[in-house]
């Protein structure tokens, strides 16, 4: 093993690089051709190029080095550059799939009509409430709402009369209540109170 040169102390001059404006060789950094690729790193810029040439599918790069050294600004330069001669690729749209909400249905569209499409189903969505609200207060839609429903309210009316009919042969009165139809038993015609009915015989309330 050689000798380890003696340690020596340094002047704070020593610490710091200069780079004189005149050793630099141009005037302006406009006379000076762009940087193409990682600066000193030509075994980089031709694992790009290879990357960006490789139509297979499943093929990345990946790259790695210190931070700082310019590595994702290069891969984007490069990007960029590849991206303008090829063809702009579509876009992918997800539908809701109303027989499987869990399984949307992707499409395909030309490219930026993904965009076009959105603002064109906010609008249809907007105008659909709008005429929608406006077709429920209609005089048409009420008018034809009571053409369809007083056929079945004539009919409803007809078989509760016949029910009641019925009940009233068997001593109960039924009555109409926002949860349905309950029953109540009658006395002499009348239906009867809860005290009255609590102080028949079990088997008669049985019955």
């Amino acid at each position: 093993m050689g000798q380890r040169p003696a340690a020596r102390e340094l002047d704070a001059d020593a610490l710091r690089r200069e780079c004189r404006p005149g050793e630099l060789g141009f005037a302006s950094t406009a006379e000076v051709e762009p940087l193409d690729g990682p600066l000193g790193q030509p075994r980089a810029s031709e694992a790009i190029e290879f990357g960006l040439a490789a139509e297979t599918a499943g093929y990345n790069i990946f790259a790695t080095g210190p931070v700082g050294t310019g590595k994702r600004t290069s891969l984007e330069v490069r990007l960029r550059e590849h991206a303008r001669g090829r063809a702009v690729p579509g876009d992918w749209v997800y539908l809701h799939n109303f027989s499987e909400p869990r399984r949307p249905i992707a499409v395909a569209l030309p490219s930026r009509q993904g965009r076009q499409l959105e603002a064109d189903m906010r609008e249809f969505l907007s105008d659909a409430r709008r005429e929608l609200a406006a077709a429920f207060e209609s005089e048409m839609y009420a008018r034809r709402r009571r053409e369809v429903a007083e056929p079945f309210e004539r009919e409803q009316e007809s078989d509760v009369a016949d029910l009641r009919a019925e009940a009233q042969a068997m001593g109960i009165a039924l009555e109409l209540t926002p949860s349905g139809i309950a029953t109540v038993p009658l006395r002499g015609g009348r239906p009867m109170t809860e005290v009255e009915y609590a102080q028949l015989p079990e088997p008669v309330r049985a019955r």
